[in-house]
């Protein structure tokens, strides 16, 4: 019986010296990860092909071609609560014959960071530049977006079914939050939205 007790005891303190050094790996990761990405973008084309592959399933009658991405998080110099920096170029959103119906020279995302942890986009900030659109004018005098007899519109989307426009413009009017401000509100991937940038276009 005493023989079974240390037998126990050793595999205990085992396991618990394993999760101990599973720990410190992590942890030490994390930190040589984010030294690196306060150096400088890291460029991560895996990414960019990942939301490739997302956004454009074989049916879609529009595709998103993105030329290249980068990460970078500038918390040491901003703080520990700044956003995870993504950086996608050359973005272009493809309709029927492959012509270019929008797209931008840049792009630059702010993310929540813990949101991101939790497997969720919650943007911080958005820069859009070098934007490419086509507008027609009608012979009335009506202004509308050329592109080239796209439909954005997914089968599944309903009108009605999503926030009202007046419900996202109350939802930006008021105070952005951080990851410390907790939850609870309606829309709250716009929770925290504190600016949004056209350049160049």
């Amino acid at each position: 019986m005493l023989r079974l007790a240390g037998r126990a005891a050793r595999l205990l303190r085992g396991l618990l010296v394993l999760a101990l050094t599973l720990v410190l790996a992590a942890g030490a990761g994390a930190a040589a990860l984010a030294w690196r990405l306060s150096q400088g973008p890291l460029e991560v084309s895996w990414l960019a092909r990942q939301i490739e592959a997302a956004a454009n399933p074989a049916d879609a009658a529009a595709r998103l071609e993105i030329g290249g991405a980068e990460v970078l998080w500038e918390g040491f110099r901003r703080g520990a609560d700044h956003g995870i920096d993504l950086r996608f170029r050359d973005v272009r959103l493809l309709g029927p014959g492959s012509m270019e119906v929008a797209g931008a020279g840049q792009v630059d995302a702010t993310l929540s960071a813990g949101w991101l942890l939790a497997g969720q986009a919650v943007p911080r900030g958005l820069v859009l530049a070098g934007v490419r659109l086509n507008a027609i004018r009608g012979a009335d005098g009506a202004f509308s977006l050329d592109l080239a007899g796209l439909d954005l519109a997914g089968p599944d989307d309903v009108p009605g079914e999503g926030p009202s426009a007046a419900q996202t413009l109350a939802e930006l009017r008021r105070p952005a939050q951080t990851d410390r401000s907790g939850t609870g509100r309606a829309l709250q991937h716009l929770s925290q939205l504190r600016h949004v940038q056209v350049r160049d276009a």
